[in-house]
């Protein structure tokens, strides 16, 4: 699926975010970073690494959709365990 239906499958679906957060074992910062991603993806920005900003506030997005009550990691944090991870964060 390309990254824009990705996108819109993501906002059509009321369960969507849950899924999003299912595929990565509830991983709030694996799942911000591959909504981080399919956003430059689908912009075709030239740039398909996404930075802590881009990641908190997708996680943000995330949390605020799935109802999440603890609190969003900061920038720092969300970033450190997405390159713990193995992901490249700019």
């Amino acid at each position: 699926m390309a990254p824009s239906e990705y996108l819109r499958a993501l906002i059509q679906s009321p369960t969507a975010y849950a899924a999003l957060l299912d595929d990565h074992d509830q991983d709030l910062a694996l799942a911000a970073y591959e909504l981080a991603w399919m956003r430059l993806a689908a912009c075709e920005s030239g740039r398909p690494v996404p930075n802590g900003r881009e990641i908190w506030a997708a996680a943000q997005e995330i949390a605020t959709a799935t109802g999440r009550l603890d609190p969003v990691p900061s920038r720092k944090t969300l970033a450190a365990e997405c390159r713990a991870a193995g992901r490249i964060v700019t």
